[in-house]
C-alpha cells in the first residue's frame, strides 16, 4: 500500500502508527499523523541520506497503527507515551535503537517523584511573609481562592482566571485597589497575576484582566495560619482603614 482510501483517511482521523521489522517485529519507529502519512516514510525512503532510510532499504518492514484518536493532541500524548515504553523496554527495538530523530516531544511516564519536581509545588507561600514583602514594597495584592470550581475543574479544561470572576460586590471596593492577584486552587498557588486591572457588571459580578507572569510563586504551597483558610479573598497589605483615608 502507498496511502488510504479516501474512507478510511475519514474514519481513522488522528492516530499513532510504527514501522516494524517483518523478520523480528522489532519497533523501528514510532510517530503520529492523519490521512496517510504513515506510508510517507516507505514513499520516500529513496530520496535523502539518513539512518531511517538506510534502515528501510535493507529491511523488510511493515505499518502498523498502534491506536486511533479524535484529537491531534490525544495523538500526541499517545505517541510520548509509547515512546516511552520503549524506552523502558529496548528489547522491543531494533539493534541501534528507534530510528526517530529525536526520542519524544515530552515525558509522559516517569516515576511519581519526577512527576512530583517537575509539575508540583516548586516553593511555600506564607501569607504572613508574603504580606511582609508587599507592605515594604508598596504592593497591594490579593489572593482569590477558586475551591467553589473543583468539581467543575475536573479535567482541568478551564483557565484558572475565568474561575477568579464573579467575587461579591460588597466587597468590590477594597478588592478594586488590588494590582497584583494569586491564584489559589485546591490549597497550591497556581498563578501569579500583576498590573491587574478590575471592573463590575450585574452579569459577571467583579472580573479583572492583567498580565500573568512566572514568579517563584506562581507554583507554591500555601503554609502557616491560611493554610486552611476557606476565604474566598485574602488581601495582601491591604489595611482598609488607611486605604479609606487615602481615598478621602
Amino acid at each position: 500500500m502507498k496511502k488510504f482510501s479516501p474512507l478510511a483517511e475519514k474514519k481513522i482521523k488522528y492516530y499513532v502508527y510504527s514501522l516494524r521489522c517483518a523478520l523480528t517485529h522489532l519497533y523501528g519507529y514510532v510517530g503520529k499523523g492523519k490521512n496517510s502519512r504513515v506510508f510517507e516514510h516507505r514513499n520516500l525512503m529513496h530520496l535523502t541520506e539518513s539512518r531511517k532510510n538506510s534502515w528501510l532499504r535493507k529491511n523488510k518492514f511493515y505499518e502498523q497503527i498502534e491506536s486511533t484518536h479524535e484529537t491531534a493532541q490525544a495523538a500526541y500524548e499517545a505517541e510520548a507515551a509509547k515512546l516511552s515504553m520503549l524506552n523502558e523496554f529496548p528489547e522491543l527495538v531494533i539493534p541501534g535503537g528507534l530510528l526517530n530523530e529525536q526520542s519524544g516531544h515530552h515525558e509522559i511516564s516517569m516515576t511519581t517523584e519526577r512527576y512530583e519536581k517537575l509539575f508540583g509545588d516548586k516553593n511555600d507561600f506564607d501569607k504572613e511573609e508574603v504580606d511582609k514583602i508587599f507592605r515594604k514594597q508598596n504592593r497591594r495584592g490579593v489572593i482569590l481562592n477558586i475551591v467553589k470550581s473543583a468539581k467543575a475543574n475536573k479535567k482541568n479544561k478551564i483557565p484558572y482566571r475565568e474561575l477568579a470572576f464573579g467575587y461579591e460586590n460588597s466587597i468590590k471596593e477594597k478588592l478594586h485597589l488590588t494590582e497584583e492577584i494569586f491564584i489559589r486552587f485546591n490549597g497550591s498557588i497556581v498563578e501569579h497575576w500583576i498590573n491587574v486591572k478590575w471592573k463590575y457588571d450585574k452579569v459577571r459580578g467583579n472580573s479583572w484582566t492583567g498580565n500573568r507572569i512566572k514568579s517563584k510563586l506562581s507554583n507554591s504551597r500555601i503554609i502557616g495560619p491560611t493554610r486552611n483558610s476557606q476565604n474566598s479573598t485574602i488581601f495582601l497589605n491591604m489595611d482598609w482603614n488607611n486605604h479609606k483615608k487615602q481615598l478621602k
